[in-house]
């Protein structure tokens, strides 16, 4: 086995070691924005962002096909993608501000009725019969092997413009995430801060369209900030704690991809990124499962030990019988 895999890391070429940097960057990046999408309760928002990518991609490509455009090129699916996204995050918000429907129920039917809509484009893609077709599906679970360097160049870019705007911005989305009334009286407007990380959430999934997938790619904007939180709960420790898991799990996968034949690389990632959370769950020191067993053999020791001091000290001093009332 590890001869297997020694073989396999000496025939890793710079391509592959340009992906392995890019999507390391997409994970720390996934896990900064999504500890704040996280803590201001936005981050189900990145499924509908990751499910309304589907029909932007396929339309952008069916309508460059038409006008004789590359129907392939990275930037035009990309901004078929972020298109498709701002639709659905424009519809969302509108939902949310003309009826009385909980963001939960604006997102689940968003999210649906966007796939939905986006497999409907995608077979009638493919029943064209095209070549340039070949590979769309890739975009609904990810696969690192299909990149390339130009790919994996664009994908670190925006991956560090959300980082950078994100280390920008981060103390007003913090005022905002823990204090809204003092954020609105300090001069800040919470609905421009919502669209920025909404904005942030829209960059981070781009970024890791590609490689992890649309479907599973809202995954890693949950699973590194729960992983964190599960340990700390103070925000500089979470957030850093956030982005070593998001960077670690996403360097894992797409080396497990890279090396295991037939191990697709979305899925890799987010099963790496679910390491930690099940890790902090057993053995968080306030909330692990082997923390709480502790805690209570402790609770339930101590209740014996108080139980027999007051047995021992009732024989030892009995109660004084009163005495009985005469008639």
């Amino acid at each position: 086995m590890s001869a297997a895999l020694e073989t396999g890391f000496a025939n890793l070429g710079p391509t592959t070691w340009t992906v392995l940097a890019a999507t390391s960057l997409f994970g720390a990046a996934a896990g900064a924005v999504g500890s704040f999408a996280l803590l201001r309760r936005r981050a189900l928002f990145a499924d509908t962002i990751g499910h309304a990518t589907l029909p932007g991609v396929v339309l952008a490509f069916l309508i460059a096909a038409a006008v004789g455009l590359p129907p392939r090129s990275p930037a035009l699916l990309l901004g078929g993608a972020a298109l498709g996204a701002l639709a659905a995050l424009a519809l969302g918000l509108d939902l949310l501000r003309r009826t009385r429907l909980d963001a939960d129920a604006v997102i689940g039917s968003l999210g649906g009725a966007a796939f939905g809509l986006g497999l409907v484009l995608l077979g009638l893609a493919q029943s064209r019969g095209d070549l340039e077709t070949a590979g769309l599906d890739q975009l609904i679970f990810g696969s690192a092997a299909s990149l390339t360097r130009d790919d994996a160049i664009a994908m670190a870019a925006l991956a560090l413009l959300s980082g950078a705007l994100l280390v920008g911005f981060g103390p007003r989305l913090t005022a905002l995430a823990f204090d809204e009334p003092f954020a609105r009286t300090t001069g800040l407007a919470p609905t421009r801060l919502d669209t920025l990380l909404l904005a942030l959430l829209l960059l981070v999934t781009l970024s890791g369209l590609r490689a992890v997938g649309m479907i599973l790619v809202v995954a890693m904007l949950v699973l590194p900030p729960v992983a964190a939180r599960l340990f700390t709960s103070k925000l500089q420790p979470l957030l850093l704690l956030a982005t070593l898991f998001g960077a670690a799990s996403a360097a894992a996968g797409t080396l497990a991809s890279g090396l295991l034949e037939r191990v697709p690389t979305g899925p890799a990632i987010v099963l790496a990124a679910a390491a930690p959370v099940a890790l902090g769950f057993l053995v968080s020191p306030d909330r692990g499962l082997i923390a709480g067993w502790l805690a209570e053999r402790r609770l339930r020791a101590e209740t014996l030990e108080r139980l027999n001091a007051d047995r021992q000290a009732r024989a030892l001093h009995p109660p004084i019988p009163r005495p009985e009332a005469r008639a």
